[in-house]
């Protein structure tokens, strides 16, 4: 937290939530374990219920324990742990209910052949897919950080505009997840053009969606804002910067699109150069550039670097795709 927020009231109040969260990581693990293998069977409308579980009991409990007992951010924790379990509880019934009765005999059997086989495949992709998320949280712990020093409105106002981003991603990752599972499905049948049929399928949604957002954006920034505080000096802060989260949904639809297209066909070892390419290469730079040269403010020149590289990741992805297509080399992991 010393490296999140500046000493004082934010810092306590964010170790205090940090500590009462922490119950939830056991439920919030296994509940992304679960809704995985929903997605990779195909089925994405049983993880809709049970993220739609988890957030409308958080929305309840929020009100309830902030507005209602006054219990501020440790509320807002409790509402999140409490919501989460229970999100744990739809999870597990789902898949009960879901899977056949061998697939669920082959779970109680854990420790049998079943599971002696393949780790090295999977922890191979899994430390990918590890170092590749946390450089994209790295980047986006910096924004909160870099934001949190520029003054408490500038946070507050920074944390807003982060949920609008997030409401975007939610609707993007959808069509990630469905180009996931289509892509995964062709990979595995061999069938090379199905799989480009797949990935011309997800990917004018895709940007359709992004633009959807956009658009939104554009047309109702001040009723998106006026829902999410009432505060002057936040209000006004978050106007001022709002712009550039406006094109963020659009900027970002290739980067979405290529997660699920790589994802899907186990080439994570893409994923995590790619990122780290628009993490070093292009936010880094940007942001010093934009500090050093662009005189419109600091949290400006931050926000300029995350549309950037949001940019970028979509970029260098799709460079990868065309160099992989190119040479013929989608099928490679499909015998790992």
């Amino acid at each position: 937290m010393s490296v999140l927020a500046p000493a004082g009231d934010v810092r306590d109040l964010a170790i205090q939530y940090a500590w009462i969260r922490m119950a939830s990581v056991p439920a919030a693990l296994v509940t992304l374990v679960i809704s995985g293998w929903f997605v990779g069977a195909g089925d994405t409308r049983r993880p809709l219920v049970i993220v739609a579980t988890v957030n409308v009991v958080n929305l309840v409990l929020d009100v309830a324990f902030v507005g209602g007992l006054g219990w501020n951010s440790a509320g807002a924790a409790a509402a999140t742990v409490i919501a989460e379990w229970l999100g744990l509880a739809v999870a597990v019934t789902l898949w009960w209910r879901a899977a056949r009765p061998a697939t669920r005999a082959a779970v109680r059997r854990w420790r049998g052949r079943g599971l002696r086989t393949g780790w090295r495949r999977l922890a191979a992709m899994n430390t990918d897919l590890f170092l590749r998320t946390a450089t994209l949280y790295a980047v986006l712990t910096f924004v909160t950080a870099y934001g949190a020093r520029l003054g408490p409105d500038i946070l507050a106002a920074n944390a807003i505009l982060m949920q609008l981003m997030l409401l975007a991603s939610y609707g993007q990752d959808g069509y990630a997840h469905a180009a996931e599972s289509m892509v995964a499905r062709e990979v595995g049948r061999r069938d090379v053009p199905a799989f480009r049929r797949a990935v011309a399928a997800s990917a004018l949604p895709a940007v359709a969606i992004g633009g959807v957002f956009t658009i939104a954006y554009l047309l109702a920034s001040g009723p998106f804002l006026a829902v999410l505080t009432s505060l002057p000096e936040v209000t006004a802060a978050a106007q001022e910067h709002i712009g550039w989260v406006v094109w963020l949904p659009l900027a970002s639809s290739a980067a979405y699109l290529f997660d699920g297209v790589f994802l899907g066909a186990g080439r994570t070892r893409e994923m995590l150069v790619t990122m780290l390419a628009a993490a070093l290469l292009v936010f880094v730079p940007a942001l010093l550039a934009g500090l050093a040269w662009v005189d419109d403010g600091r949290n400006h020149d931050l926000w300029r670097a995350f549309l950037l590289f949001n940019v970028a990741r979509g970029v260098f992805m799709g460079i990868a795709y065309v160099r992989i297509s190119r040479a013929g080399r989608w099928l490679d992991r499909a015998h790992a």
